[in-house]
């Protein structure tokens, strides 16, 4: 299994944080609120792992692919009952009301579409990559029944997981934020890092 150099990690950090950074801020607009942001968690994972950390719980996940100079799949994971007080949150709405329910795909979706775009579009603009978004969708389930959706080839039996875990304190909710690069992408993906660097020095 590949391995990443230290310098390689603290590289995917700080752009990965750059663009999370840009990402809770739109979140914050739709939201209102402060929110408080783990430092993101990287690791190389095989397609039979999952990251343990996740939990065993069912989850309400906005997913968006991209693909171009380098590829991926964002996600934005909450827990059920949580994405449904996010939801009540943001369309002002009791978390008891009959709305509710036939609200939180089309709401969540539409969350998930301007914060993986905040996400990943910043990501880009500091790369100078060319990147092309498919329409985000929102499902359900345990980590194990979701991780299928975070290859993009079949034939790639490893990626790079990046998971940050945010809080909004005031309402009490927190989240997921999991960006994941198949292996063959991650050294175009890290190319361009260096490159950057390289031509900030």
């Amino acid at each position: 299994m590949m391995t990443l150099t230290e310098d390689q990690i603290d590289a995917l950090n700080e752009v990965i944080n750059i663009g999370i950074g840009t990402a809770i801020n739109s979140l914050n607009d739709l939201v209102n609120s402060f929110i408080k942001l783990s430092i993101p968690k990287i690791e190389l994972i095989h397609r039979d792992a999952l990251p343990p950390h996740l939990g065993l719980d069912n989850y309400s996940v906005i997913l968006q692919s991209f693909e171009g100079s380098f590829n991926g799949v964002a996600s934005l994971i909450f827990d059920q009952e949580t994405a449904k007080k996010l939801v009540a949150t943001i369309i002002d709405i009791p978390i008891d009301s009959a709305l509710l329910e036939t609200s939180i795909n089309e709401t969540l979706s539409e969350v998930g579409n301007i914060i993986i775009n905040a996400l990943i579009g910043h990501i880009s603009n500091i790369l100078h990559a060319n990147l092309h978004f498919k329409l985000p969708f929102y499902t359900t389930g345990t980590i194990q029944e979701l991780s299928k959706y975070f290859y993009i080839d079949d034939n790639d039996n490893v990626l790079l997981i990046a998971t940050t875990k945010f809080e909004i304190e005031s309402i009490q909710i927190d989240g997921f934020i999991l960006l994941s690069f198949p292996s063959k992408s991650l050294e175009k993906l890290l190319s361009l890092i260096f490159k950057v660097f390289n031509d900030d020095e």
